[in-house]
């Protein structure tokens, strides 16, 4: 009711929780889905073997399986190349790509021995240790050498950064 709609197309489910069966998660999703409440069911952050374990569960309880999942894929992040998008495409499952500028790292507003601008994400990173830790000298080589690459095309280093997620 709040969400103003009868159904929902994909309901995902974020980061899988250890201390819950993925039998019952997956119940509760089928359930879902059984009512008419969510078309499809996916996942956010899973591993290539939870994935297939929840293919195995699903088929073998008969429940609907998960379709798609939305792992971090960027240029500074391709860990899903290795294991997640081949499983995904032996399996045919969609994957949705969570951060593909990188949080903004990817975007060019970040400069080496420059201020960050301000009420940019990354502009104040004292106490937060997690984004001194991204912020390191390889995102600022990777912009580097990315940005005569999109001004050859003509285009702005987030357009160039997009154009490779979407084509991979």
């Amino acid at each position: 009711r709040r969400l103003q709609t009868d159904y929902i197309d994909l309901y995902q489910i974020h980061r899988p929780q250890s201390d819950i069966p993925i039998d019952e998660t997956l119940r509760a999703l089928d359930d879902l889905i059984q009512a008419g409440k969510v078309r499809y069911i996916g996942t956010s952050t899973f591993a290539a073997w939870q994935l297939v374990e929840s293919l195995w569960v699903a088929k073998e309880l008969g429940l609907n399986r998960f379709v798609c999942e939305q792992p971090p894929y960027n240029l500074l992040d391709r860990r899903i190349e290795r294991e997640l998008l081949p499983m995904a495409q032996s399996y045919g499952f969609g994957i949705i790509p969570w951060s593909p500028l990188a949080g903004g790292l990817l975007t060019g507003k970040y400069r080496r021995n420059k201020e960050a601008p301000e009420n940019a994400r990354y502009a104040d990173t004292q106490g937060r240790p997690w984004m001194e830790r991204r912020l390191t000298e390889g995102v600022y080589d990777a912009v580097e050498m990315l940005e005569p690459m999109a001004q050859e095309k003509g285009c702005a280093l987030s357009q160039l950064v997009l154009a490779w997620v979407n084509q991979r």
